[in-house]
Order: structure tokens, then C-alpha cells, then sequence
């Protein structure tokens, strides 16, 4: 089965281009993902666990996470959430473990959280980069009608009905099987800022390339640009010389701080 195309970008010229060569004619979405190692899996956190390892086992986990976080977070929450999807999306917000995984509309977006994430993989001797990063490419049109038919070439939406066997459970058996491309709840300035994306994943524990690998996608489905970690410093100076710093991304007060440090020398 073909693997997903894969490519070295070696400027950020060079990945735009790219990136722009990637849009279908009729002018549809492309979405991004930026990772720090380019062998890193397209798959949620929740499939990350490090002893749970079944779909039923995970399913039946996201569900008893959700019922702990609605019942603890209430003296947190700045306004009232009312559907498992509305907890779901303000779980995934913070770093609590679900089947959603986050894309970008924004090709650079993606190509911050590749260079940020791969500065965790910098040699403390000498700073140079250990890894390679890699920013997927994700079209989510053809993904969705590959997999459910012509009606679902589009980005579903809450409250779609066509979503419903993607909705938290304890219950695997009602959850659909592939992964599918929805556009998500924008409930806080940061998806906002970086234009947020996801996919959910039903009850089929492989990564998004494995999927594509053995159910005979369209290429143009999921493409893989590779970023050599000799490169990533220029394409650091080059991003944040156009304005895609850490407050833009995290327009908060935490962004700000990341990057004041940065512009002070705290950070290489």
C-alpha cells in the first residue's frame, strides 16, 4: 500500500510554496500539523497511554475522564459547558487526554508548533537539533468522503447528526471506526488565534497514516513535509521575523511571558 508523499522543505519559502501547490482547485481547506520529530504518530493523546492499549479498555477511560473533569471542574469553568461535546473540546484546550487531535487552517501555525516542539530535542552540549520535524498536510474533504462517501465531502460540524457515532461513550460498539476531519468548538482565544482543526477517531487505534496506508486513500489525501533539523533555526528566524511569535500564537498572558523570555536571551 502507498505510504503517505513525503517531502523535504529546506526554507520557509520553499515550504509556503509548497504548502500553496497543495490547495485543490475548487479552493477547498488544506490543514496542517506541526510536529518536533518527524516520527512522531498521528494519534490522540488518549491512545497514548502508557498501559492501556485496547479500544474498549480507552473508549470506557475517555468516558470515566470526562465524568471526573465535568464533576471537578465546575468551580473553574468561566462559562457554563452543557454537552459532553462542549467538555470535550475544553478538555482537549488543556491538555486532557481525548480522542480529538489538533490541526491548523494556518500553514505557519503549523510550522511554530513544529519548531517549538523540536527545540525538546536540542543537544544540552551543544543546542544543535537532534530530530528532524514535519508538518503534515491534511486534506479533510477528500479524507471524509474517502471514508464515508461523496455526501461527507465536507467538515462536519457540532450539532451534525452525521457525527453523533463520534460523540464521548462508554460503549464502543456505537462508535464509527476511522478517524474524521470536524471543525471544532472555537471556545477560547487560543484555538482563535491558531485557527483550530481536529479530527476524532472512533474505535480504530492506528494512526492516521497507517490508515491511509492500508485503505487506498488519494494521495493528495495526507501529505508529509519534512523539515531537516539542520534547517530549523533558519526557519525559526524566518517565521518570527513575519510575526508568528509566541503572543500571537498564545494571545495570553503566558504567551507573552515565552516570548519576553525569548527576546531576552532565556532561550537559544
Amino acid at each position: 500500500m502507498p505510504a503517505p508523499i513525503e517531502q523535504a522543505v529546506n526554507s520557509l519559502s520553499e515550504f509556503v510554496a509548497t504548502s500553496a501547490a497543495g490547495i485543490p482547485a475548487n479552493r477547498a481547506p488544506i490543514w496542517f500539523r506541526g510536529l518536533g520529530d518527524a516520527t512522531y504518530k498521528l494519534v490522540p493523546s488518549l491512545f497514548r497511554h502508557s498501559t492501556i492499549k485496547s479500544a474498549k479498555e480507552l473508549i470506557e477511560l475517555e468516558y470515566d475522564i470526562l465524568n471526573r473533569f465535568k464533576h471537578r471542574s465546575l468551580p473553574y469553568q468561566e462559562r457554563v459547558l452543557t454537552t459532553d461535546w462542549e467538555y470535550l473540546f475544553f478538555m482537549q484546550h488543556f491538555g486532557v487526554p481525548t480522542r480529538l487531535l489538533d490541526w491548523s487552517e494556518n500553514p505557519l501555525v503549523a510550522v511554530y508548533f513544529a519548531i517549538t516542539d523540536a527545540e525538546g530535542h536540542r543537544d544540552k552540549a551543544t543546542g544543535e537539533f537532534t530530530t528532524d520535524a514535519v508538518v503534515w498536510m491534511l486534506n479533510p474533504h477528500v479524507w471524509n468522503g474517502h471514508f464515508l462517501g461523496p455526501a461527507w465531502q465536507r467538515i462536519a460540524s457540532v450539532p451534525d447528526a452525521a457525527l453523533d457515532s463520534y460523540a464521548p461513550t462508554s460503549n464502543l460498539r456505537s462508535l464509527h471506526t476511522d478517524p474524521v476531519a470536524m471543525a471544532g468548538m472555537h471556545n477560547s482565544r487560543r484555538i482563535v488565534a491558531q485557527r483550530g482543526a481536529f479530527t476524532i477517531f472512533g474505535s480504530n487505534l492506528l494512526p492516521m497514516e497507517e490508515t491511509f496506508d492500508t485503505k487506498n486513500f488519494p494521495p493528495e489525501a495526507l501529505k508529509k513535509l519534512i523539515i531537516p533539523r539542520g534547517r530549523l533555526l533558519d526557519f525559526r528566524d524566518s517565521l518570527f521575523g513575519l510575526g508568528y511569535t509566541d503572543s500571537m500564537i498564545y494571545p495570553d498572558l503566558p504567551g507573552l511571558a515565552t516570548e519576553i523570555k525569548r527576546q531576552f536571551g532565556f532561550y537559544k
